[in-house]
């Protein structure tokens, strides 16, 4: 999953590979209710049918013996499996929808917004800021009516194929305890008060099986009052064994707690506030829109931005605004309070889930350059007048982070000797942007951990490939 990938101490960073945040930070169980609030004051809309069908089928009663018998791949206890049937119970037990439409295996049905998780308890939606952008045109059979809002469908076969109910709120795979991630990025070290940020990310399918994971994301991130990572994360990832396609998907996560006891993916807990009604998370990218080497160029524009009348941070996708994370998710924390200090940081990361790793990008190396490797474009912070500044490489107070030999990075439009220290290992320059960049870019990435290079430069990761 997208764990941020560094310890923050007020703006110093260690550490540059570490295993999965989540398999360990989510060994405590969370209370389900507050995970997912039972609908019993959520109201439906006058556009919402009052019967259906949903609920009976999503809340089919079937006992721990039964349901191992049908599938042996079932990794959860009993114990386990009851709190998900009750996960599952409160998130349907009343749900009305008014529409249903399938994309690939994947059926969403379209709920009203107020039968979104955070919105169970009776708030109401927040505005966007001034000026952002929130209509979204078109008459596509993947939207939902105004109103309403796409949610996955689930079962209690794909959530118990996970040890625990948090394991899938996570989207962490039955290997994940051997897993480790592995990084190509460019991040912030000095927090400050900036409002938000963002970044294009250049949209490739890169090949991936059902044990690993391969994303491209932005990461805004701060520290709580106890120290833990805050974060609200987007981008686009392939990761198979969570949302059953090979293609690549656009998807949202936060942690207010370092992982902890809080967050989770798209609209599965409280947290994310939906309101765009063409936007179905979880769900492929259009193959149209992928990157083609030697051709075309897709490019998936993604920032969060403040709203300093209420504290929500408002994801904005391909320059409209499409839901938000309240402020009040993170508490006293950087990403809760008005003067909180926090940073900016975009690229690539891996998952290998205990087998060799995933191609990161394009799967070329970032040398490779301009419709060859994947690039990350107008990496930017909005300052406190909501003013794109650039994240500057050159300023020493920029982490550049690659895995060398594995998963690399080329800045571009800069010099090796304006960048304070030398360029790290792993790292290389290019003179130009090319079509479609702007402001602050680098391209990034690898073919995997398979490749002798990369498990010449790295003997534990050798061994990995030899299990």
């Amino acid at each position: 999953m997208p764990s941020i990938h560094r310890t923050l101490v007020r703006g110093v960073l260690a550490t540059t590979l570490l295993a999965s945040t989540i398999s360990t930070a989510f060994a405590a169980t969370r209370d389900v209710d507050s995970l997912m609030p039972p609908l019993a004051n959520a109201q439906a809309t006058s556009r919402s049918a009052t019967t259906n069908a949903l609920s009976r089928v999503a809340l089919r009663v079937e006992s721990y013996d039964a349901l191992v018998r049908r599938d042996p791949s079932i990794k959860a206890s009993k114990a386990e499996v009851a709190r998900m049937q009750h996960y599952l119970r409160n998130t349907y037990q009343g749900m009305t929808t008014n529409g249903t439409f399938v994309v690939g295996a994947e059926t969403f049905d379209c709920v009203p917004i107020a039968q979104q998780p955070s919105l169970r308890g009776g708030g109401t939606v927040a505005a966007p800021p001034l000026g952002l952008r929130t209509s979204r045109s078109g008459t596509s059979a993947q939207r939902c009516a105004e109103g309403s809002v796409p949610f996955r469908r689930l079962t209690i076969d794909e959530i118990a194929a996970h040890r625990t109910l948090e394991d899938f709120l996570s989207k962490e795979r039955p290997e994940a305890a051997d897993d480790r991630h592995y990084y190509a990025h460019v991040a912030q070290t000095a927090p400050s008060n900036i409002l938000g940020g963002g970044a294009g990310l250049n949209l490739w399918k890169p090949v991936v099986d059902n044990h690993t994971m391969s994303l491209l994301q932005i990461w805004l991130s701060g520290q709580s009052e106890a120290n833990a990572t805050q974060t609200a994360e987007v981008g686009w990832q392939v990761q198979p064994g969570a949302w059953n396609t090979y293609d690549p998907t656009i998807f949202v996560y936060w942690t207010a707690d370092g992982y902890s006891q809080t967050g989770c993916y798209n609209l599965g807990c409280t947290g994310f506030v939906q309101t765009a009604s063409d936007l179905a998370l979880g769900s492929s990218i259009p193959s149209d829109r992928y990157s083609v080497k030697g051709g075309s160029q897709g490019i998936v524009n993604v920032s969060w931005q403040r709203n300093n009348d209420d504290g929500s941070w408002w994801l904005v996708l391909d320059g409209e605004a499409v839901g938000y994370l309240p402020g009040n998710l993170y508490g006293q924390g950087d990403l809760g309070r008005a003067d909180g200090n926090r940073l900016m940081d975009a690229g690539g990361e891996i998952a290998d889930g205990g087998k060799p790793a995933a191609p990161m990008g394009s799967g070329e190396y970032a040398d490779a350059g301009y419709r060859q490797a994947a690039f990350v474009t107008d990496l930017h912070y909005l300052d406190g007048n909501l003013a794109k500044q650039p994240v500057d490489l050159m300023s020493g107070n920029t982490w550049i982070n690659p895995t060398p030999h594995c998963y690399t990075l080329s800045l571009i439009g800069v010099n090796a000797s304006d960048i304070p220290g030398g360029l790290p290992e792993g790292t290389s320059t290019t003179p130009n942007h090319e079509a479609g960049m702007s402001g602050t870019s680098f391209y990034l990435g690898g073919p995997g951990t398979a490749n002798a290079d990369c498990q010449a430069a790295n003997p534990s990761i050798a061994s990995r490939s030899l299990r």
